[in-house]
């Protein structure tokens, strides 16, 4: 570019001296060094702001995917542990219903062994032919109910218990140390009492037990309490 613009002003050079041509010469080198210089360094300083630019862009996105699966593991662990409690609470509940089934299963077979014992007991001991025949009653009956118990739990292979608890046994035995007609009343009196709790707790577990088998027992058996209730409560008034 210098010596194109040096030819073109040849006719004027040839009126300068020396020293002057020399120096614009000087100068017109080093414009075009200067410029040439520029454009080969554009490329590379171009090619370092892109790669920097890259870099950064590679960065972010790392970041970026960093974040998004730390948010998705701790959404996931959240409803996880949301997850767990409510299963848990779910099985809490159940295992607490079934412990109530299985403390009702028990207790009711206990408290008709019971009536069996004391049913055979009033028929030897009582003064009134009426509590000697409500003891075969008591004990026909609960000998039948507590057979079909055992089979409904046999059957489900729920563990209840074949021997009499101890606020039972100590029931049996506070009655048979009565003769006459302290027997008479003692024995009764418990009838009644005894057979207005069972009343109730029949009715619970009628609608409560979880197993319709065990349910279809107390609701069948419920019918026979309230009838031994009735003829307990009669008796009671006719022996006071």
């Amino acid at each position: 570019m210098a010596c194109i613009f040096l030819i073109a002003c040849s006719n004027k050079l040839k009126h300068m001296d020396m020293k002057k041509i020399l120096f614009l010469a000087s100068g017109l080198l080093m414009i075009s060094a200067v410029g040439f210089s520029q454009v080969n360094a554009d490329p590379a300083k171009q090619t370092k702001t892109q790669d920097e630019k890259s870099a950064t862009q590679d960065k972010t996105k790392v970041q970026d995917k960093s974040h998004t699966t730390t948010s998705q593991s701790t959404g996931t662990g959240a409803g996880a542990s949301q997850s767990g409690t409510g299963t848990g609470s779910a099985g809490a509940v159940v295992e607490n219903r079934r412990g109530k089934d299985l403390e009702f299963l028990n207790e009711a077979a206990s408290g008709g062994l019971m009536e069996v014992q004391l049913g055979k007991l009033a028929q030897q001991k009582a003064s009134s032919q009426l509590v000697k025949d409500f003891g075969k009653m008591m004990e026909r009956d609960h000998s039948d109910a507590n057979t079909k118990l055992r089979a409904a739990t046999s059957k489900l292979g729920v563990p209840v218990s074949s021997s009499i608890m101890k606020e039972h046994q100590d029931k049996i035995e506070d009655v048979s140390d009565k003769t006459g007609k302290d027997f008479d009343k003692a024995y009764i009196d418990l009838m009644v009492k005894d057979h207005k709790d069972d009343v109730d707790k029949f009715e619970k577990a009628a609608d409560n037990l979880e197993d319709p088998t065990l349910k279809q027992w107390a609701s069948s058996t419920l019918p026979v309490l309230k009838k031994h209730l009735a003829e307990a409560q009669k008796i009671q008034d006719q022996i006071k």
